[in-house]
């Protein structure tokens, strides 16, 4: 199994939502490229683990999976209550921190895998 990296994507898109929390009007935006980063990476991790997933790295894989998933549901809550006017600010951080998290448990199952592949040796 050859997982993308999100580190771009979704690295990125923590960025912008921490940029936002100074900036009002860039909170809409950051957080609908949330939403299409998240959107994007679950399903190619899904069609990925269908196709070839590696038995060792599943485990692993289905926990980023749910840690990506409940960050898109608190995505979408998020731009839910945009609707309705300003979020809080510690919902912001907390969802920048997620998403952060998130990049950085992925790094590590793609780090693992490739010491599966023996391709660091």
């Amino acid at each position: 199994m050859v997982i993308r990296p999100i580190r771009d994507s979704v690295s990125r898109a923590a960025s912008d939502v921490r940029a936002a929390m100074v900036d009002p009007t860039r909170v809409h935006p950051a957080i609908r490229d949330v939403s299409l980063a998240l959107e994007n990476h679950l399903d190619t991790l899904a069609r990925e683990l269908q196709e070839s997933a590696e038995p060792r790295l599943i485990e692993q894989t289905r926990r980023l999976e749910a840690v990506l998933r409940d960050a898109l549901s608190e995505t979408w809550a998020i731009d839910r209550d945009l609707r309705a006017g300003p979020v809080d600010q510690a919902r912001l951080a907390d969802l920048a921190t997620r998403l952060e998290k998130a990049v950085s448990a992925e790094f590590d199952l793609v780090a693992e895998q490739q010491r599966g592949d023996s391709a660091l040796d």
